[in-house]
C-alpha cells in the first residue's frame, strides 16, 4: 500500500489523497489530475512543477467593499454565494448594510478572511 495526493494538473490545488495499491491508485486518478507519493493538506500545500509546495499567506488590498491584488483565479464566498475572481479585482453591492465577512481561497495561498464594509 502507498500514500499519494491527487492534484490539478493546471492550478496545483490538492484534490484528494488516498492510501492503495498502484491499481486503485490509477483506477481513481480524477481526471485532469496527477499525483504524488505521501499525504499532503490541501490547506497547507499545493503542487508546482511536480513538487509540493507550502502556500504563502495572501496579501490583498481591502477598500470599501472592493477588493484589489486577488491572486488568479480567487474563489470569493459571501453570503453563501461563491464568485470566481479571474482579473485580480472583486467588488460586492447590496442594499443591506455591512459588515460582511468574506472568505478568499486561492490554490497557491492560505484561505483568508477580510470584511468589507
Amino acid at each position: 500500500m502507498k500514500k499519494v495526493t491527487y492534484y490539478d494538473l493546471n492550478t496545483g490545488a490538492i484534490t484528494g489523497t488516498l492510501i492503495g495499491s498502484d491499481y486503485e491508485i490509477e483506477q481513481n486518478l480524477p481526471k485532469g489530475n496527477g499525483y504524488i507519493d505521501d499525504n499532503y493538506d490541501y490547506n497547507f500545500y499545493y503542487v508546482s512543477d511536480g513538487k509540493v509546495a507550502e502556500k504563502k499567506e495572501m496579501v490583498v488590498r481591502v477598500q470599501g467593499m472592493k477588493i484589489t491584488q486577488l491572486p488568479n483565479p480567487t474563489y470569493v464566498t459571501v453570503e453563501r454565494s461563491e464568485y470566481t475572481v479571474t482579473d485580480g479585482e472583486f467588488e460586492f453591492s447590496s442594499n443591506l448594510p455591512g459588515p460582511y465577512r468574506v472568505t478568499l481561497k486561492s490554490p497557491k495561498y492560505l484561505d483568508k478572511e477580510v470584511e468589507l464594509q
